[in-house]
């Protein structure tokens, strides 16, 4: 007797292998569907992390640049620009290894340390600054000394024959040597220069006012002196008066 085929499994496995097809392409759409959400999710995260390293390394630079800022007090008191500004790298260099340190990670080390040598840069400059003003009020300082020295030479001295008679050249010499080192500009040499002849004559009457007020009052009255502006001729006869 013959075997009667038997139809229904093929029909079963047909039917389930449909079955296997049809979860497949469900599972390419998907994901299809997802990828811009999970591109979305995947660039928060990377923008989130970029804020975090950026607020960790501006609080470590913040934290460095208020140390840093002491050092600069100090240094700014310099008059030698060289060692002022080795002193303040040293101490620079210190900080940003201390704080780099502290860093999370590499990311965050890298942000800190090029914007802390972005503000040392500044500090740099800021003291530079601050010990050529130095220098300047220094010289300015000395260079008036020694003003008032060859003044008191020349015109109190009891033998003054030799500074009196090279006071102008050597009050030039002062204001020239001021010039050429840049203490003072092209415009106030020529005024200082200029006002010598004024400057030595003011003298002359203050000092004649102390032995002889009267009498040097009657000469800046009738024009003696006659190298003072009007200006110091009457602030003279204001200061005899009273």
């Amino acid at each position: 007797m013959a075997k009667i085929p038997t139809f229904t499994s093929q029909g079963e496995l047909t039917t389930q292998t449909g079955s296997v097809q049809s979860n497949i392409q469900m599972g390419l759409d998907q994901n299809l569907a997802l990828a811009p959400i999970t591109k979305k999710i995947v660039d928060y995260k990377v923008k989130e992390k970029n804020v975090q390293n950026k607020t960790e390394a501006l609080e470590l630079e913040n934290q460095a640049i208020v140390e840093l800022n002491g050092y600069v007090q100090e240094a700014s008191n310099y008059k030698d620009a060289d060692a002022a500004n080795k002193y303040l790298m040293e101490k620079s260099k210190i900080l940003r290894t201390k704080y780099a340190n502290k860093a999370s990670n590499s990311n965050v080390k890298t942000l800190f340390s090029n914007n802390y040598l972005l503000e040392e840069q500044k500090k740099v400059y800021a003291v530079d600054n601050a010990v050529h003003k130095n220098l300047i009020n220094s010289r300015l300082l000395l260079s008036n000394a020694k003003e008032e020295r060859v003044l008191s030479d020349a015109l109190y001295s009891e033998d003054n024959t030799l500074a009196l008679s090279t006071l102008e050249t050597d009050l030039t010499a002062i204001y020239k040597s001021d010039f050429d080192d840049g203490i003072i500009n092209i415009a106030e040499y020529e005024s200082r220069v200029a006002d010598i002849p004024n400057k030595i004559d003011y003298f002359k009457a203050k000092k004649d006012s102390i032995n002889d007020p009267v009498g040097t009052f009657a000469k800046l009255s009738k024009g003696e002196y006659e190298n003072l502006t009007i200006k110091t001729r009457e602030n003279l006869l204001k200061e005899i008066r009273l």
